[in-house]
């Protein structure tokens, strides 16, 4: 018999993951973005070091959004194995519903 807890843990859990990837990555341009812009005032080395600076807020970026990416694609089979088992809890139910009329 298929358990439906694991799977709902392995969801949330898969999803509270997703959730803190996601605001990491917002931190992050957040704390890059006035940084960057005020680099870039700096007179002689500002275009290098906010471009520098871009590049590492990219980097990270990046990063992140193909942790993200990779996380949702664990979300979406999760609620397909979730769909899965409601499926099968459906179909079991049925069966017990015609045994119980058929034994009355």
């Amino acid at each position: 018999m298929p358990e439906a807890v694991p799977e709902l843990i392995w969801f949330a859990l898969i999803f509270f993951t997703f959730a803190l990837v996601w605001v990491t990555r917002r931190f992050v341009e957040s704390l890059f973005n006035p940084i960057i812009a005020l680099a870039s005032k700096v007179p002689g080395l500002g275009g290098v070091i906010s471009s520098a600076l871009s590049t590492i807020e990219q980097a990270i970026v990046s990063a992140l959004g193909d942790v993200e990416h990779g996380l949702d694609k664990l979300i979406g089979a999760s609620w397909h194995r979730f769909a899965q088992l409601n499926e099968w809890l459906w179909s079991e139910f049925r069966k017990h519903v015609l045994l119980a009329t058929a034994l009355t």
